[in-house]
């Protein structure tokens, strides 16, 4: 569990100096439960592994633990900051890890802690000030960020993402282990308590295809593991539409929507819940895989849609292919027939909050399945300029 290293002049990955707040910035909050309590023996061991670890990266910030619960804030480069959030899910030390926040910033928040290990009960009134203050923005730069559905003036909020089932890193391992007949009983007995498709998505299906990839980055398995996993989770998500809601709304007053994976992308899970939910809820939808970026031009100059749903891997994070999403949203946008056509995208980038809607010109970004229709409606105060 990494925690703050020393500010000041840092040291990169790669050896070279920076002094600190030199470049863009991030800020990250999270929270989670502590294994087993810590004795303060177990606490030290942990600080100076992170101040080891952040030191190299250029992360600084506060950890506080209390009562077997952790609070962590992290700030600094957005690569660095990510590498340390990565290692940080890893570690198993804690559990129930929830990312509360994760927003730019013009400036580090606590640039002169080298290492702050403390208690809110516990801490001294300049540090618990600090804390309180710094807990504050945070949360409230996260709840005004642009891609925050506040934000976004969308005429329908979405609704916020249930908690994934403790199950679901089971139900990975399984897949990844081609052991389907325990796999789908698992699913079975699991699926059972959902109401919609879109909350087992956001519970069950969208955290195992995430808990696949932590296998894959923490060199558990392989490509071809995950592949049979994702198949697998694609067998899974069709047996459990047809069985329980395999019947639309008849609404069609929703609109027309073609949801898309962008080209050479290879994990379409995404895409099919995302296609998936929609219709069960009264979109008109139109699932497609261009193999190109001509492709997906022509089929929105020929047609009529009122939202483009583009889906990255719900798998990994795929940070290399959002400049070419970018260009492949413009492109989109100059081509469709529709002069408003409202983009949403979606994947796992997204949804841990690594990037933004804005940074690859959509109007918003959908952390999971569950979300997508309520971002897809445009705001109630949308111009429209031909």
């Amino acid at each position: 569990m990494p925690l703050s290293a020393r500010a000041g002049v840092h040291a990169r990955s790669d050896g070279s100096r920076a002094a600190d707040g030199t470049g863009p910035l991030v800020t990250l909050l999270y929270c989670s439960r502590a294994v087993a309590p810590m004795s303060a023996a177990e606490l030290a061991t942990l600080v100076e592994a992170a101040q080891r670890r952040n030191a190299a990266e250029g992360v600084t910030g506060l950890l506080i633990y209390d009562d077997g619960q952790f609070v962590q804030w992290l700030e600094g480069p957005p690569d660095s900051v990510e590498r340390v959030w990565a290692s940080t899910r890893r570690d198993a030390r804690h559990s129930h890890v929830e990312l509360l926040g994760r927003v730019p910033t013009n400036a580090r928040f606590f640039p002169d802690w080298a290492m702050q290990l403390g208690s809110p009960r516990l801490a001294a009134p300049p540090l618990a000030g600090a804390i309180a203050a710094g807990l504050a923005e945070a949360l409230g730069a996260a709840a005004t960020h642009p891609d925050a559905p506040a934000a976004r003036g969308a005429a329908s909020p979405s609704p916020p993402l249930p908690r994934p089932d403790p199950q679901a890193a089971t139900l990975a391992q399984q897949l990844a282990g081609a052991q389907g007949d325990s796999a789908l009983a698992l699913a079975d007995r699991l699926q059972a308590a959902h109401r919609s498709l879109g909350t087992l998505a956001a519970t069950l299906f969208e955290p195992a295809a995430r808990a696949l990839g932590d296998l894959w980055y923490a060199d558990a398995c392989n490509a071809i593991d995950v592949t049979v996993g994702l198949c697998g989770l694609h067998r899974l998500v069709r047996r459990v539409a047809q069985a329980r809601w395999g019947t639309a709304l008849t609404n069609a007053s929703l609109g027309r929507v073609l949801v898309v994976t962008p080209p050479g992308e290879t994990h379409l899970l995404g895409a099919v819940l995302d296609a998936e939910v929609l219709w069960q809820s009264g979109w008109q939808v139109q699932c497609e895989f261009p193999e190109t970026p001509q492709a997906l031009e022509q089929l929105l100059a020929t047609q009529w849609f009122d939202a483009l749903d583009l889906s990255l891997s719900p798998v990994l994070r795929q940070a290399h292919r959002l400049a070419p999403l970018a260009r492949l949203i413009a492109q989109a946008r100059q081509a469709s027939r529709n002069p408003a056509l409202r983009v949403v995208v979606g994947g796992r980038v997204f949804h841990d909050r690594i990037h933004t809607a804005q940074q690859v010109g959509a109007d918003a970004a959908s952390r999971s399945a569950l979300q997508v229709g309520a971002l897809l409606r445009p705001p109630r105060t949308r111009s429209i300029h031909l």
